[in-house]
């Protein structure tokens, strides 16, 4: 496929993508990562813990798609609230309050009066206990996804507490001061003194600093950051801080083949997580895409990887803009920015430019580029139409799901029109037995027919009272259900039921549970 990829390289694609999803500066979380571990060799700590802090500064926002659709259908655009709370302490009902009422008035615009004072009584009301539900569920999405890249226990642990706070007011578990990880404390304060510095001078931004010293931070490490700013660094471009933060690696072997299989899937696992219509959509297109691979003749082991990351620029897309419509003008930058995000990286370049041609179409009509047949690799178009398919079987709220049968006439029908590639098509089709025949998995953790079914319910986002009502039990019995099920897979939040049945392959889309 290209030259060896190692598991830092695999770490700095997901801090990319996690700017484009916080609404941060393309390399911000690469800066974050050198920034924190000047800090950390200013303290003089010992290897052990740099190591953490690198790798806690790279995924600190690994799980910041798990229940995103929930932020959405409350403050319209998550990816503008997140730019906008990222400055303002969130213990401070003075600053978090009128951000919080200006993204629920922007997300209701156009509403009649009523509506909108309703909306905002609801933002008001809800908005504490839903980012509490949802900042958990993001730590145990992020801690479980470091597992599955084989880091660290301290660093799924860390990743647990990064919405703790020195005075004890964070979440989940209102740790205080010491308790809480000194790579959490250090990755915490630097961040918020690298997003303040990106909106006010240097000694105005550590001023505020100071002013939350011993309640949101560690006093000793904001002494550090005012007694030496220089341990903040200077803003560089993209490749420059790509090529330092590889060069600070805490290990440089290069993953094997099956890593990097499952490393990729982490990042397609994190970008599923977006919503809950869209989970197991990666793995779904990446299984398609290789099937039809072998049939061709091409690159099987390139087609399942492309698969697997084709989505990765819908990162930098609002929710909302990804599910009610079909391609809005954001949705049509999301090639690009997969591909943007994967070009630093000498391994992982190659899979960028296949899933930037995964939305072209033959003669021109496709996007981003508007690039013709003649520009195109076999590898892109075959992927062109393994996308094309699994997206028409799959539910959308904006469109109707069509059945395999009509899916495959869809695809013929646009080869023989000249925007899919015809040979592509026909090898999708046999990959996809034509919408029959695909075996279901067998059931993991013990779990029972009737469990694996309200666990998928659960990971597509349906309430307990809806389950109940679908499937003519009492709300009390599928509680009682939902909580085997999470004893059973060892998870605590919906985010890590949903990452466990997309890991499992629980979650087909275009099939019935």
């Amino acid at each position: 496929m290209g030259a060896p990829v190692k598991t830092a390289e695999i770490l700095a694609v997901l801090s990319l993508a996690t700017d484009l999803a916080m609404g941060q500066p393309l390399g911000f979380g690469l800066r974050l990562c050198l920034a924190s571990l000047a800090v950390a060799k200013a303290l003089k700590t010992d290897a052990a813990t740099r190591a953490e802090v690198y790798y806690h500064a790279l995924l600190r926002h690994a799980g910041c798609t798990a229940q995103t659709d929930r932020l959405a259908a409350l403050f319209g655009d998550e990816i503008a609230l997140r730019q906008s709370v990222a400055p303002v302490d969130l213990d401070n009902a003075g600053e978090l309050l009128p951000v919080i009422l200006r993204q629920v008035r922007t997300a209701n615009a156009g509403k009649r009066p009523i509506a909108m004072i309703g909306a905002l009584i609801a933002g008001m009301l809800q908005s504490r206990q839903l980012s509490e539900s949802v900042f958990v569920g993001q730590c145990e999405a992020a801690a479980r996804l470091a597992g599955r890249l084989g880091l660290p226990e301290a660093v799924q642990r860390n990743l647990g507490q990064i919405y703790e706070r020195w005075d004890g007011k964070g979440i989940p578990a209102h740790l205080s001061g010491e308790a809480i990880g000194l790579p959490v404390r250090i990755v915490g304060v630097v961040q918020d003194a690298l997003t303040l510095l990106g909106m006010m001078a240097q000694a105005e931004a550590l001023e505020v600093i100071e002013e939350r010293a011993a309640a949101a931070y560690d006093p000793k490490l904001v002494v550090a950051l005012r007694n030496d700013p220089s341990l903040l660094g200077t803003s560089e471009d993209e490749a420059t801080l790509w090529a330092q933060v590889m060069a600070q690696a805490p290990g440089a072997d290069p993953l094997a083949e099956q890593g990097l299989d499952g490393a990729i899937e982490v990042i397609a696992d994190f970008i599923d997580l977006k919503a809950p219509t869209i989970a197991g959509h990666s793995r779904a297109v990446a299984a398609l895409a290789q099937a039809a691979a072998l049939q061709m003749g091409l690159d099987p082991r390139l087609a399942y990887r492309a698969g697997l990351l084709h989505d990765l620029g819908y990162a930098a897309v609002p929710t909302q803009s990804r599910l009610e419509t079909t391609v809005g003008e954001q949705g049509r930058l999301h090639p690009y920015y997969g591909e943007r995000l994967l070009i630093r990286s000498a391994g992982l370049a190659p899979l960028g430019a296949v899933i930037g041609e995964h939305h072209e179409r033959l003669d021109g009509s496709g996007f981003h580029r508007g690039a013709h047949a003649a520009e195109l690799s076999a590898a892109g178009r075959l992927l062109a139409a393994a996308e094309a398919y699994q997206s028409l079987v799959e539910d959308r709220p904006f469109r109707v799901t069509l059945k395999p049968a009509e899916a495959a006439a869809r695809l013929r029908e646009a080869a023989r029109a000249g925007t899919l590639d015809g040979a592509a098509v026909t090898a999708v089709l046999e990959a996809a037995g034509q919408g029959g025949g695909r075996k279901k998995p067998a059931l993991p953790a013990g779990l029972t027919g009737r469990e694996a079914d309200i666990l998928c319910r659960v990971a597509r986002g349906t309430p307990v009272k809806a389950i109940a009502r679908e499937l003519g039990l009492s709300p009390k019995t599928v509680s009682n259900h939902v909580q085997n099920v999470y004893a059973k897979i060892g998870v605590t939040t919906r985010s890590g039921a949903t990452l466990f049945a997309i890991e499992r392959g629980l979650l087909r889309p275009g099939s019935e549970t």
